[in-house]
């Protein structure tokens, strides 16, 4: 997740969700800049318009079909609109 981040627009702040708490360990062990929270994409506590983009690599290919919907309806929402 791009969280909004004001000056530079080539400057971000980044953070990651996980579901498991071993794997946000390993991430903040590895990576002890970055904000790594255990969560879910089916239930992101976000603004809309909270974000400037959404990465989600190798994520969804493990969300159930089921919830494929809500999850993309999220990364649509939630980030910033185009100027």
């Amino acid at each position: 997740m791009v969280p909004k981040k004001s000056g530079s627009p080539r400057s971000v702040d980044a953070f990651g969700i996980d579901l498991s708490p071993e794997m946000v360990a390993l991430a903040r062990r590895d990576h002890p800049d970055v904000r790594f929270e255990v969560g879910t994409m089916t239930n992101l506590d976000l603004d809309d318009a909270s974000l400037t983009g959404v990465l989600a690599f190798w994520s969804v290919i493990h969300v159930p079909d089921q919830a494929m919907p809500a999850v993309f309806a999220v990364s649509v929402l939630v980030p910033e609109p185009p100027n």
